[in-house]
């Protein structure tokens, strides 16, 4: 901090709680002071510094109401000098700096890094990921001998994951020759770029085709609009039971969607070390006719086990749209241990990151991975927190029933 320079304090009688500093001859500084919740923010020509309590502010405005930093900073200079007359100068790109640090600061310490001997470097790929309590996690909330149950037991142990892509969250070329690297890309949900990037120009080429009927997902992939483009959209790989985000998960789309999937959900599988697996996907006629010929082309690493069975289904809401032969074959309400999922699930994740889609179009490519791999964290966290009371509710569900079955007039 510049020599002589104050910073708002709530607990300072001399300070008001909304206000602006006045300028001063050595520092030329216009500062906005602002108290939201203890939250302090001081700006100067020359520079930025945002408490901590400032930027845990905005990350909280970020996450709840999509603020974007436009608007906030906009703010802030509104409160230095609402009347237009005074010329503050733009610390956009300095308090986006440090938002990508916070961002992944926050993440590293909540994973417990600083307890590790090896730091952020012995970090294993989806390590700052939140795990979904709902799915079967063997060593965990599965018993010793989850394997040896009986044939009518096993759907108790297996993984129900949906996929799916988002052709929203689009990403224009930048240019210039400063790459922007993410701090944590391939540490929590987006998977690392290089190995991902290097899978991918095996099918530059490759073109979507589909042989069933009104399947928008492929046509949307096909024909939408890429000129001046990085990326189209994102896939994605959560727990179907309740939407939670898979570790590794994650992965940007260009033109197409089969071989960018293929990877996406399989880099969501590795860690799964289940005997079962149940796919809803809602293109899943399509993709299931190469998958085995895929398969075998992905790294070594991301294949599944031989012992492992892949099922798929189709999600319930997409599945009218599909011929007749699907409705037999991918039907969530034929597959034995499914109960009353509907596969759906992944659309509630898109609706709550949609709103951010125009900030992350204008994105650098890291700042982006890092601001959606943190949206996504809070999301995964607030399902499993909420998790109790949701089960509460199924638990009375039974007795409601009762009590409506009871208030229906009888025919």
């Amino acid at each position: 901090m510049p020599s002589g320079q104050e910073i708002y304090e709530p607990s300072n009688p001399n300070h008001h709680q909304i206000g602006a500093l006045p300028k001063t001859s050595g520092n030329k500084c216009y500062a906005a002071a602002i108290n939201v919740s203890h939250a302090s923010y001081v700006l100067w020509e020359s520079g930025m510094c945002a408490t901590f309590v400032a930027l845990n502010h905005f990350h909280l405005q970020t996450i709840h109401s999509k603020l974007t930093t436009t608007h906030f900073i906009a703010a802030l200079e509104c409160e230095t000098d609402n009347t237009g007359l005074v010329t503050v100068k733009d610390q956009y790109v300095s308090f986006l700096q440090m938002l990508c640090e916070w961002h992944h600061l926050m993440m590293l310490k909540r994973a417990g890094c600083g307890h590790e001997d090896s730091g952020v470097k012995g970090m294993q790929p989806g390590a700052l990921a939140i795990l979904c309590l709902a799915c079967p996690h063997p060593g965990i909330n599965l018993p010793n001998d989850w394997k040896s149950a009986p044939t009518s037991q096993q759907f108790l142990y297996g993984l129900h994951i949906a996929a799916d892509a988002n052709f929203r969250m689009k990403n224009c070329f930048k240019s210039g020759s400063h790459p922007d690297v993410g701090l944590g890309t391939g540490l929590s949900y987006f998977i690392e770029d290089a190995p991902y990037k290097s899978f991918l120009l095996n099918y530059v080429s490759e073109t979507d085709i589909s042989t069933c009927s009104s399947l928008a997902a492929l046509d949307l992939a096909n024909t939408w609009k890429s000129v001046g483009l990085h990326i189209t959209g994102v896939g994605a790989a959560v727990c179907a039971r309740q939407g939670c985000i898979h570790p590794l998960g994650l992965g940007d789309l260009q033109k197409g969607e089969y071989c960018n999937m293929d990877y996406i959900i399989f880099s969501g599988l590795q860690s799964c070390g289940l005997h079962e697996i149940l796919l809803s996907y809602n293109i899943f006629c399509q993709w299931a006719k190469k998958q085995e010929a895929h398969h075998d082309l992905l790294p070594v690493a991301l294949q599944l086990d031989p012992q492992i069975t892949l099922l798929g289904v189709v999600p319930k809401f997409h599945l009218p749209a599909h011929k007749d032969i699907c409705h037999m074959k991918y039907s969530l309400n034929l597959c034995p241990g499914c109960g009353r999922t509907d596969g759906e699930g992944i659309e509630h994740d898109w609706s709550n990151i949609n709103p951010t889609a125009m900030s992350m179009k204008e994105m650098g490519s890291g700042s982006r991975h890092g601001t959606i791999d943190d949206l996504f964290r809070d999301w995964n966290y607030c399902k499993n927190v909420g998790l109790g009371e949701w089960l509460m509710e199924c638990y009375n569900w039974p007795d409601q029933l009762a009590v409506l079955s009871r208030c229906v007039p009888q025919i």
